[in-house]
């Protein structure tokens, strides 16, 4: 593949989503919610202050689990599918299918990273203001999962767009992955090992946990907050089989290769396609 090729089309792809308003409107509305979960971390205790970043890393693990996954994969999608005639043009071009795929994905990771930079970044600025930049590091591995997670479910949302070839079936089929891994996965797991019993889940419950980038950011989160014992049956299993050094590089690979594997195949894929 041509480096050049891929970068240019990234960068037009990068300055087609950072024209749209939707993106800053995202990164406004994020960066509004990080302030309003720091400020109000405290009203409910009777203080009007603004919190410092371990109980806003804290509140807003929540929130990025739930909004981050639905806004990668709604952008991936519409990319591949809003505009069939535009993207036939750009592969009449002297440039490959993976190229354009390729360069397609850099060009809205970046954008993602972007939007959840000024997000985060205008939050953290305010908090720091107020609070101090006591745990600031926490914030900043927050920020660094919260990028990771987009760019994992981009690379899912490229895979459905390419399987499905259709805006309103891709984009069915991206609420439907978001439903399920956000909210219907662990409902299922928790029920599961609450009939079968969690002790004799925990190798399979490690391994579910495996399957889910959601699961792997929420985990990671809440070790760089307090301790994967939190995790009960799961965090002792995580301990047992990989050590305390083990288990995070064992959950970071997991990430990373739901980053990675999703793409591959989208570019298997829209290689053979008929377009």
């Amino acid at each position: 593949m041509d480096g050049q090729a891929i970068w240019v089309i990234a960068q037009r792809e990068l300055i087609d989503a950072m024209r749209s308003k939707l993106i800053w409107i995202f990164a406004g509305i994020f960066g509004l919610l990080a302030m309003g979960l720091s400020y109000f971390g405290l009203v409910g205790a009777g203080y009007a202050e603004v919190t410092g970043f371990a109980r806003t890393t804290a509140s807003l693990l929540n929130l990025v689990l739930i909004l981050l996954p639905l806004i990668a994969l709604f952008l991936g999608t519409s990319s591949l599918t809003s505009e069939r005639g535009a993207l036939e043009l750009l592969l009449s071009q002297p440039v490959t299918r993976s190229e354009v795929m390729t360069g397609k994905f850099l060009g809205l990771s970046l954008t993602l990273i972007a939007s959840t930079l000024v997000g985060f970044g205008a939050a953290g600025i305010l908090i720091a203001l107020r609070a101090g930049s006591s745990d600031f590091g926490r914030y900043l591995v927050l920020l660094g999962l919260s990028c990771a997670l987009e760019i994992a479910f981009l690379s899912l949302a490229m895979l459905i767009a390419v399987l499905t070839q259709s805006r309103v079936r891709a984009l069915g089929a991206a609420v439907a992955v978001w439903f399920t891994t956000v909210i219907l996965y662990d409902l299922v797991i928790v029920g599961g090992a609450v009939l079968i019993g969690a002790k004799q889940l925990s190798v399979a419950l490690v391994l579910f946990l495996l399957l889910n980038p959601v699961d792997l950011v929420r985990v990671l989160g809440i070790m760089t907050l307090d301790s994967v014992t939190a995790f009960g049956a799961t965090g002792a299993s995580l301990m047992r089989m990989f050590g305390q050094i083990g288990a995070p590089l064992v959950l970071l690979a997991a990430l990373v290769a739901w980053m990675i594997i999703p793409l591959l195949g989208a570019l298997r894929i829209f290689r053979k396609a008929d377009l």
